[in-house]
């Protein structure tokens, strides 16, 4: 098992064995029993479930899974003995979701979060600060599963909840509009994105300060939206300060530094400023040299884009050094079979191409082209890239047949004229 599995596990653990949703429903529901003039349940009748409930967090955070499932289940039943609407029947489906989320079997967790939210929304009110915290859980599970849709909803379904309990300003707010602005950013609605982080980071200026970490972090995030959005004019100042607030409170090995130079460098490159380009690019590598957490997807990026540099200003030599050194740090990183690698093969291919070294570039650029259409299939954005730089290739060596089939099939590419 890798490490960020392995993190994600202890994250999830943690979330579990701390998670309010769970020792705070007893004291909901006998709040409701007393208002509603009824009579609390015996500690004979809680005790049961409450043992089984222990059990399972115990078994959990001894990884212990199919023992914690077969509590947590025991601690359903029991629950159910005191009313399908029951708030102790949301915190029981609670648990055993995250038991099914630790172990990656969202679909198995999905639709328990969705059966303790409708009970929690039905016994203690659509606006109980319990059910934003179960459907922050639910957010998240639908975020890894890749449902944005889900996620944008129950994120704003949160802000929603906590806005009317605590304020717009609350420091509790901070998490879910950050999650919010994620859940935005992955289905393309950049304006809803840049607005909810904008919130966050009033709020954590507010709360932690103007020279805080978090600060910068969701500074270059938003830079990261208004940069993806096309407004590179609104994404410096803010790429610009977060370097800034890093440079005064972070180590410098740490990896933060080099991806701030590394997104202020994206900046310079859109305005051919490329000399400020290449002293960033060169700065963010040294510093990943240094860095005590190495990230070889990062590394690989940097090198093929100060390559592009070097590409750019007709400084081939420098510029295929690098792609190479991309090349091989994504087949070690990714494998040799991976997009990200077939992509560095394309662009030392089409380096060759624009040197009219085609017997340099066809292996490669045939390489990459076998490699997306197994992995990632013919319809894929890279796909119709690589198939003009190969048309390209192949007509510069002359094999026109050859050339004709690819274009024929450049000709049938999504998009293409």
């Amino acid at each position: 098992m890798g490490s960020v599995v392995e993190n994600l596990l202890k994250d999830q653990l943690r979330t579990l064995l701390r998670n309010p949703l769970i020792s705070s429903l007893l004291t909901a529901l006998a709040l409701a029993l007393a208002a509603a003039g009824a009579a609390p349940p015996s500690f004979a009748q809680t005790e049961a479930w409450r043992q089984f409930r222990e059990e399972g967090d115990q078994y959990l955070a001894a990884r212990k899974y199919s023992e914690a499932e077969d509590s947590y289940v025991a601690a359903l039943k029991e629950a159910e003995r005191f009313g399908l609407q029951d708030p102790r029947v949301a915190a029981s489906l609670n648990s055993l979701a995250l038991l099914y989320y630790a172990q990656r079997q969202y679909q198995l967790a999905e639709p328990l979060y969705w059966r303790a939210a409708k009970i929690l929304e039905s016994s203690l009110g659509p606006f109980h600060p319990e059910l934003a915290t179960l459907l922050e859980n639910l957010a998240e599970l639908q975020r890894i599963r890749g449902k944005a849709t889900d996620a944008v909803q129950l994120n704003k379904r949160i802000v929603e909840i906590r806005e009317k309990a605590l304020g717009p300003s609350h420091e509790s707010l901070r998490d879910p509009l950050i999650q919010l602005s994620k859940a935005s950013f992955a289905e393309g609605r950049l304006e809803e994105a840049a607005v909810a982080l904008a919130r966050a980071i009033e709020i954590t200026k507010a709360h932690l300060g103007a020279d805080s970490a978090e600060y910068a972090d969701l500074l270059s995030d938003l830079g990261v939206i208004h940069n993806a959005g096309g407004r590179p004019e609104r994404a410096a100042p803010l790429f610009e300060q977060a370097l800034a607030v890093r440079s005064r409170v972070l180590d410098p090995s740490d990896a933060k530094m080099a991806q701030s130079c590394s997104n202020l460098s994206a900046i310079y490159r859109r305005r051919f400023q490329m000399a400020e380009a290449e002293r960033l690019l060169e700065r963010a590598l040294e510093l990943r040299k240094g860095s005590n957490h190495s990230d070889p997807a990062a590394r690989a990026t940097d090198l093929n884009n100060l390559a592009e540099v070097y590409r750019v200003q007709l400084q081939f030599s420098e510029a295929e050094q690098l792609y190479r050194e991309a090349v091989a740090v994504w087949e070690q990183a990714a494998g040799p079979e991976h997009p990200s690698t077939a992509t560095a093969l394309h662009n030392l291919a089409a380096l060759y191409r624009d040197q009219q070294r085609y017997t340099d570039a066809a292996p490669l650029v045939e390489r990459s082209l076998a490699i997306f259409d197994a992995t990632a299939g013919p319809d894929h954005a890279g796909v119709a890239v690589v198939l003009a730089t190969y048309l390209d290739v192949l007509r510069g060596q002359g094999r026109t047949e050859e050339a004709a089939r690819i274009e024929a099939r450049l000709r049938a590419e999504p998009g293409h004229p």
